[in-house]
């Protein structure tokens, strides 16, 4: 219920059940299927299933998942409405839900003794969506709606290692995924299908044991994204958004066996605020820039165990 929900008020009703078995074939080797029954009361949901196989072979364990994917449009998406002098955005009644087929396999590591432990983690990725649900300006008017706006794929690979010892915890994660051009699929169009992207993280904490004391740092990199758009003389037109840095430390002092804790830190060292942006229709304004964060920010922080 709400004003600017059309009519003031709807109702949608959504009930599943999930069904879901484990099957130990060998000794290293099980296969956990499972199956979700949905009711929906304005749309019809099919069967959901999915299947995850997993080989035990310790220090390496492999997971291989799929499963299939399944969205109804929300009370929002069909029927919410906000009209004032910044926003005119309204729902969309013929809307149609999402589904998807989602694979994925995972390559863990882990090797743990007395000294220090070491944990290593690959990711391979791929989604394939129909009728993806957005947001987009309508081209009949200056409104804005949700759309199916037809096919979406993603995928790609994500790594990290963890290292540990008794005075230092390191992390370093490392991603790089591609996301579905649809342009792509135009005759004319020499657009590769998918635009890739990288990120690194990087988090460090030392501990100085006889002063009570820990040092931490966390590093993000976001790397530029192309993105493909058509101008007002419908000539495809290639464009990005950038890629920005943020940077954190941070020191602990504990007193009184740990009671008593003193924290004091900068946020987003490298004042990162906003980065070059591009959408060819934005809700809010025209603008070519995106917030990512805010600026550099000194705090501090005392907690007291009682």
């Amino acid at each position: 219920e709400g004003k600017r929900i059309d009519k003031n008020a709807k109702e949608l009703d959504d009930i599943a059940i999930f069904f879901s078995a484990k099957w130990k074939i060998l000794q290293s080797l099980s296969a956990k299927p499972g199956l979700r029954l949905s009711y929906n009361s304005r749309f019809k949901v099919p069967v959901i299933p999915s299947l995850n196989i997993l080989i035990d072979n310790m220090p390496f364990q492999t997971r291989f998942a799929y499963s299939r994917g399944f969205r109804s449009p929300s009370l929002k998406e069909l029927y919410f409405n906000f009209v004032d002098i910044n926003h005119n955005i309204v729902g969309n009644i013929n809307l149609i839900p999402e589904t998807s087929n989602n694979y994925q396999v995972n390559i863990d590591y882990l090797k743990n003794n007395k000294k220090n432990k070491i944990e290593i983690d690959i990711k391979l990725f791929y989604n394939d969506i129909e009728n993806l649900i957005s947001l987009a300006k309508s081209p009949e008017s200056e409104e804005y709606k949700y759309f199916n706006i037809g096919k979406y794929k993603t995928k790609g690979i994500s790594s990290s290692l963890s290292f540990a010892t008794k005075n230092l915890n390191l992390k370093l994660a490392f991603s790089r995924i591609g996301r579905y051009n649809n342009l792509s699929q135009e005759a004319d169009s020499n657009i590769k299908q998918f635009s890739f992207s990288n990120s690194v993280s990087s988090g460090l904490n030392y501990t100085i044991k006889n002063i009570y004391t820990t040092l931490s740092a966390y590093h993000s990199y976001v790397g530029a994204l192309p993105i493909f758009y058509k101008n007002s003389n419908n000539d495809i037109t290639e464009s990005k958004v950038s890629s920005y840095n943020l940077f954190d430390i941070l020191i602990k002092k504990s007193f009184f066996s740990a009671k008593l804790n003193l924290g004091i830190g900068i946020k987003n060292l490298f004042n990162t605020k906003k980065i070059e942006s591009y959408s060819s229709s934005s809700v809010h304004s025209s603008s070519n820039s995106q917030s990512v964060a805010y600026g550099r920010t000194f705090f501090t922080s005392l907690n007291l165990e009682l």
